[in-house]
């Protein structure tokens, strides 16, 4: 095995590279921290990645640039290059340097762009029906897919064997259609959909449909029910490039103006000794990272390989308690390392909003390239429908409490929620389809007397995103042959159900059967930071930390944000604690509150409000006028 010195093969020419490594199979390569076994094409493409050390030689070339005997994936260029352009900035360590390393990195991925369309050409797959046929024919794959059974458990597990079939080194060697799924080139779903199940689909309102489409992509939908539940697909992509787009857009504009008041990062450190108590989970550990925390003696900064620091309770510098932060700037410090990502100059509230709303809009765009099979989201019971009942996943069903069976409860039930129940006596089969028909619940009440005759009514909301929920077909049936000596129309126009006969083993309501999607989710992160519904707000939170915490678990359940961001973005919401009329943040120790959006605008400079929307009834009120206003970049627009 030949064996090449980095160094030298840094100062070659690049046709002497291609002539010496293009043929060239594993060699040894001598790094400045050790030697590494090679590829002689991986060697190729990392030479332009090392123009960096060509400008810098004081730059260390260390095996950690170099991919080695790795696979070139999807992400490899990212990874590489932030590598390499970090390593760089450690030993320049000069944050005006920032750009000119910034714009390298752009040169060379341009210059590996270029070189890879006029040299690779020939090295390019193609693929067709045969390489799915190969696959769809692999004895193991054939077997799996022959015992796969129509029910939620097994389409999901089937799809996940045969991926793990697929991607073994020694299955189906060279069949281009695996290999660009393992370089993460195609979405995995996307090939297993076309070689197995296609599995549930749902409508356009995330109901689940009941029965599942069995056949693959590749077999064809070759009934009229396959097509007809399948075709909802379109629908649902349909849906999210008009209105969900639209209402993720109107967000981003909102947003972005209102974190625009949040203006510059200062390079330094304010010197804050207010931290953020966070509790480490193998989970949040990678959403910290980059993140300065006080161990004890000094800061240190959190990186997502510090397993170490899972299970431990770390004090956090957070921009939320900056003492830059009553001057709309924060200190490089209480940001953390992500501040070495952002050019000179930028506006730090625009950037972080922006970059949030723009993970949360791709996400609703993908529903276009892959409807994956639908799977039943699991209900959160609020707390105060715990008290009375059970929930079952399997079933997703909610059952009485035992310690509940014979007592004195009640539900009452709003009138129009249950529209035709007083025909409930003319049907002769009630089923889930009529249950359906029959009830829509989002919110019933439980009144419950005890034994000493003290009655307590409570209520409990019964959606799940939008969908309501019904009673199941159990519940009606007794409601149909007890009649009404367990139900009556209430003085309030409420129905009131009792009890007290009603078995604890039986089933009392359906929760819908309902695939959460990332347009959901987008509508919960809505929602909480606009404050604007009866869940999850924040305004609500009354201190930095539990605001902070409460936002990390909402936004990073479903997505992948670094806890920088939100920092900046729960900050753009923080107005004084000491007056309701005064929309600034105030010094670090005073009193805060969390605003809604409509709030936080008006009550800050005109040139957000202005740049927003209802200019007539902003200059219309008097109180528009009054107060220590925050500036905002646009006022500079707004006064000429």
């Amino acid at each position: 095995m030949k064996t090449f010195k980095s160094r030298v093969v840094l100062k070659w020419p690049e046709e002497k590279l291609w002539s010496t490594f293009n043929q060239l199979g594993q060699h040894k390569l001598v790094m400045d921290d050790k030697t590494i076994i090679a590829r002689g094409r991986a060697t190729i493409i990392c030479w332009y990645y090392w123009e960096y050390h060509r400008i810098y030689p004081n730059v260390p070339l260390l095996s950690r640039h170099h991919i080695g005997l790795e696979k070139w994936l999807s992400d490899t260029h990212m990874r590489l290059l932030e590598k390499i352009l970090f390593d760089t900035y450690d030993v320049v360590r000069d944050y005006n340097k920032m750009s000119e390393l910034t714009k390298l990195g752009y040169e060379i991925t341009n210059r590996v762009y270029n070189t890879s369309i006029q040299s690779l050409e020939s090295y390019v797959l193609s693929t067709g029906l045969l390489q799915f046929l190969e696959i769809v024919d692999d004895p193991v794959v054939s077997e799996l897919n022959y015992k796969m059974l129509p029910n939620e458990e097994s389409i999901q597990k089937t799809p996940e064997l045969i991926k793990e079939h697929l991607k073994r080194p020694d299955t189906i060697k060279g069949n281009p259609l695996k290999m660009i799924a393992e370089a993460n080139i195609v979405n995995w779903g996307q090939l297993l959909q076309a070689v197995t199940t296609r599995g549930y689909c749902m409508d356009i309102n995330h109901i689940i449909f009941p029965k599942p489409v069995m056949n693959s992509y590749f077999q064809g939908l070759v009934s009229l029910y396959d097509s007809m539940v399948e075709s909802r697909a379109g629908s649902i992509s349909q849906v999210a490039l008009s209105k969900s787009i639209q209402n993720s857009e109107y967000l981003t504009r909102k947003l972005q103006i209102l974190g625009m008041y949040i203006e510059d990062l200062v390079i330094g450190d304010c010197g804050s000794k207010t931290y953020i108590p966070m509790a480490v989970t193998e989970e949040n550990l990678v959403h910290l990272e980059g993140k300065n925390y006080f161990d004890g003696k000094g800061l240190r900064v959190v990186n997502k390989t510090d397993t170490f620091l899972v299970g431990k309770t770390i004090q956090l510098r957070s921009p939320t308690t900056c003492h830059h932060r009553d001057q709309y700037k924060v200190c490089s410090s209480c940001f953390g390392e992500l501040s070495l990502s952002l050019p000179k100059g930028t506006n730090l509230g625009y950037a972080c909003m922006t970059a949030l709303c723009e993970i949360l809009s791709q996400a609703i765009l993908s529903t276009k390239h892959l409807i994956k099979n639908a799977v039943r989201e699991r209900a959160s019971l609020p707390s105060e429908a715990t008290r009375f009942l059970v929930y079952d996943h399997k079933s997703q069903s909610l059952y009485l409490r035992p310690e509940f069976a014979g007592k004195d409860l009640k539900i009452l039930v709003e009138a129009e929620e249950l529209p035709l129940l007083e025909n409930i006596e003319l049907l002769s089969v009630i089923n889930q389809h009529t249950a359906q028909k029959l009830s829509r619940l989002k919110k019933v009440h439980f009144e419950f007397t005890d034994s000493r005759g003290n009655t307590t009514l409570t209520p409990v909301r019964l959606t799940m995103g939008t969908s309501p929920s019904t009673f199941s077909p159990e519940m009606l049936r007794h409601i149909q042959r007890r009649g009404d000596q367990v139900w009556e129309l209430g003085k309030s126009g409420k129905y009131i159900f009792n009890l007290k006969e009603f078995k604890a083993k039986v089933p009392i309501f359906n929760l819908p059967t309902r695939h959460s999607t990332m347009m959901d989710f987008m509508t919960m992160v809505k929602n909480y930071l606009e404050s604007s519904s009866n869940g999850a707000k924040l305004s609500k939170y009354k201190n930095e930390a539990d605001a902070l915490k409460a936002t990390l678990e909402l936004v990073c359940s479903r997505t992948s944000v670094n806890i920088a961001l939100l920092e900046i973005i729960i900050l753009a919401f923080m107005g004084s604690g000491n007056n309701l009329a005064d929309g600034s943040i105030p010094p670090v120790g005073e009193p805060i509150r969390f605003m809604p959006v409509k709030n936080a605008l008006f009550l800050r400079s005109a040139g957000g409000q202005m740049a927003y929307e209802q200019h007539n009834d902003y200059l219309g009120r008097i109180d528009s006028y009054e107060g220590r206003r925050p500036r905002h970049p646009l006022d500079a627009l707004f006064l000429t």
